[in-house]
């Protein structure tokens, strides 16, 4: 065989095809060779299926940035599903993913081969195209992008224009991806590690979480992988534990990183690796049959045992033969196909010991499921029945029996989780709507935190305003909302699956929200059986949940004392004058309490009195329109008196100068017609470089925290 000329021939692995799939296929005369660029011939002919319709003009793109292009044969030292495209000047090679069971709407996502499996780089080619576009419009010289752009021909005209993202008027090149080309999981991490950096863990765990919505990424672990990270960052470790546990259980060459890094995160040692290693045997074969499992499924599952054993150690060029021969056994003989097909060895990311993968785990620190195929609002279909699916109820109810709990079935018409949630919190459904106008208020006063996870380009006002009806589902950010403006954790127990917890609040006393998921579209309240339900869901105490608070506190306190941070009684005074002021709290050891919560950031402790204040507020506002006068949303939920709550009029801030400005700033803002007051996601007037709704904003006009 013979390399050149921007040509290279391959053939087949001939003498290990099975006569039947030449039969299938005439023969092996079809297997010929493929120039660089014939990649659309190979995906036809060999892998028998339809390439992606823009799949040359991403090839043109990716030689005018100035990766090499390849032959989709060069499969030595590679993960057999990848069809590669091109090779960047890192050695990186682009390829597409040919997934045997692909998830919808991931039928050929673009990846990045790494020795260890695949990083995902786009959804699909246009979204690829999409992103290159954008970053060289405005990461690269004018020349470099105009090459570019001619590349890219009538797909670039398609989806981007020269110049969209400076008439975009988003702040940020992130912001912009995220909200006009698409979901990227490098994006995506980056920002929670941006939160992170500035302090804001609410927004980091929020952005997180949604990142692991299993309609964004379906089929990949590596969301997962980097929830369990963050979890660690903050001290979670049972959660760290639980989240690297169910990443393991997607294919392994997804994760993003070695096995063994996520292996030890989730405390395992070789059990894994050996039960899979039993799978692949005749035995497992064999007790698989007993059980009564379709051939096909043993033979696929083998293939998937086999790609995750592969993965470990890069070891695909032993394991694509049996591969291979399960796909083909099973009756996808494209995917056999695919994975027997070789072009002469030009590359080896297996023989390469030092190369570390281009998205390395290390530099990374949410996640959660949801329900959704799209973040836009939809109204749960007619159901005849008045409660959920009954479908996993046999297994589901002696699964909570054995922790003492029971589900309280809610009515099943698009309100199930606020119905659910309003069960839990006052003992009858019927608040729903109370509860509902209470998220949606909530994520329209933290739009910064929640808008740039509205898919499909929904505008925000709209979302807010379909959310707001009745029948709409509630989708991921109305829970991490509902958590935030009931100051509550959630508990969300799952049928034959590890209990799932959005927990915002680790010191003790706050409630914990029991609910239960059913069949991926509907919620109902769980309470101990004993519960009368009569009234406010009385608390559920499960060991792990001691446990993860405990755990979390304790590695907190540990990290103050490393970090040499205040321990209690020794918060700077200074400091506590700083959150006083840019608070608009006056209780100086609640202040003191939340800086050692807080090691000692100010900042986090202003953002988290601010957004206390904010829940307190809409809390107020939907008691107003919604509750007699004589009662609010918190007397109901919380039990706090009325009385307890009362503020004179009179009462002031602290009279000191910088107080002061702060008083007359408001002032002159509330002055201001509707239209000329200062917006509250704005820098604050008073030069302290804080947003407004942090500094004046929220000093002069919130009510003190008692």
């Amino acid at each position: 065989m013979q390399a050149g000329g921007g040509v290279i021939c391959g053939v087949s692995r001939a003498t290990f095809i099975p006569s039947l799939l030449r039969r299938n296929y005439g023969g092996a005369s079809t297997l010929r060779c493929f120039s660089a660029p014939d990649h659309a011939g190979f995906i036809r002919d060999v892998a028998v299926t339809q390439p992606p319709a823009h799949l040359p003009q991403l090839l043109s793109v990716l030689q005018a940035r100035g990766d090499k292009l390849v032959s989709p044969g060069v499969k030595n030292g590679i993960i057999p599903l990848a069809i590669p495209l091109a090779e960047k000047s890192s050695g990186a090679i682009t390829a597409l993913l040919r997934w045997p069971t692909a998830p919808s709407g991931m039928e050929m996502p673009v990846v990045e081969v790494q020795r260890h499996g695949v990083w995902l780089l786009a959804k699909n080619v246009d979204q690829f195209i999409h992103r290159i576009l954008v970053e060289e419009d405005v990461l690269s010289s004018a020349e470099r992008s105009d090459d570019l752009f001619n590349a890219s021909g009538h797909a670039g005209d398609k989806l981007y224009r020269k110049g969209d993202f400076s008439k975009s008027n988003v702040s940020s090149l992130d912001v912009y991806l995220l909200r006009k080309v698409g979901l990227f999981p490098d994006v995506l991490e980056r920002k929670v590690m941006k939160h992170f950096e500035s302090g804001d863990h609410v927004s980091a765990l929020v952005t997180g979480e949604f990142y692991t919505k299993k309609e964004n990424f379906p089929g990949f672990a590596r969301p997962f992988v980097f929830n369990a990270e963050i979890l660690l960052r903050v001290g979670r470790s049972i959660e760290a534990k639980d989240a690297a546990r169910g990443a393991l259980k997607s294919p392994w060459w997804t994760l993003g990183c070695k096995y063994q890094d996520v292996a030890d995160i989730a405390e395992w040692e070789d059990e894994q690796i050996e039960y899979v290693k039993e799978k692949i045997t005749e035995e497992g074969r064999q007790e698989d049959l007993k059980k009564g499992k379709p051939l096909e499924q043993i033979l696929l599952d083998e293939a998937a045992f086999l790609l995750d054993l592969a993965s470990v150690d890069g070891s695909w060029d032993d394991s694509v033969e049996r591969i291979g021969e399960c796909y083909n056994n099973a009756g996808l003989h494209d995917i056999a196909r695919s994975c027997w097909f070789e072009s002469p060895r030009v590359l080896s990311l297996s023989q390469r010991e030092d190369a570390e993968p281009l998205h390395s785990s290390k530099t990374v620190v949410t996640m959660v499921q949801a329900k959704h195929n799209k973040s836009k609002p939809r109204k749960q279909p007619h159901q005849a029945k008045k409660y959920g699916k009954q479908t996993d109820m046999a297994q589901f109810r002696p699964q909570l029996d054995a922790l003492g709990l029971k589900i309280v079935q809610v009515t099943a018409d698009g309100n199930c989780f606020f119905r659910a949630l309003a069960d839990q919190l006052e003992g009858s459904e019927d608040e729903h709507g109370k509860y509902r106008s209470m998220v949606v208020q909530y994520i329209k006063k933290n739009r910064e935190t929640f808008e740039p996870f509205i898919e499909d380009e929904v505008p925000f006002d709209e979302y807010c305003q379909t959310m707001e009806n009745d029948g709409t589902w509630a989708g991921h950010m109305e829970l991490q909302a509902a958590s935030l403006v009931t100051r509550s954790n959630i508990c969300i127990h799952q049928n034959m699956s590890p209990r799932w917890y959005i927990r915002n609040f680790e010191q003790p006393g706050y409630r914990m929200i029991h609910l239960s998921y059913h069949d991926e579209e509907h919620y109902n309240s769980v309470r101990l059986k004993e519960d009368p339900g009569d009234g406010p869901a009385r608390p559920v105490a499960i060991k792990a949940d001691s446990d993860l608070s405990s755990s979390s506190c304790q590695a907190k306190s540990e990290l103050k004392k490393s970090k040499g941070g205040p321990g209690k009684n020794m918060v700077d005074a200074g400091s506590v004058k700083i959150v006083m002021a840019g608070s608009g709290c006056e209780n100086a050891e609640k202040v003191e309490q939340i800086l050692e919560q807080m090691a000692g950031d100010v900042d986090a402790a202003i953002e988290y009195l601010v957004a206390e204040q904010e829940t307190e507020e809409i809390s107020e506002e939907i008691s107003l329109s919604n509750c007699p006068a004589e009662t609010s949303y918190d007397d109901a939920v919380h039990g706090i008196s009325e009385q307890s709550k009362e503020k004179n009029e009179n009462d002031t801030i602290r009279q000191d100068s910088w107080t002061n400005s702060i008083k007359q700033t408001h002032k002159d803002n509330n002055m201001l017609p509707e239209d000329k007051k200062i917006p509250r996601n704005k820098a604050c007037p008073c030069g302290s470089k804080k947003k407004y709704k942090s500094c004046c904003g929220s000093a002069a006009r919130r009510p003190n925290i008692v």
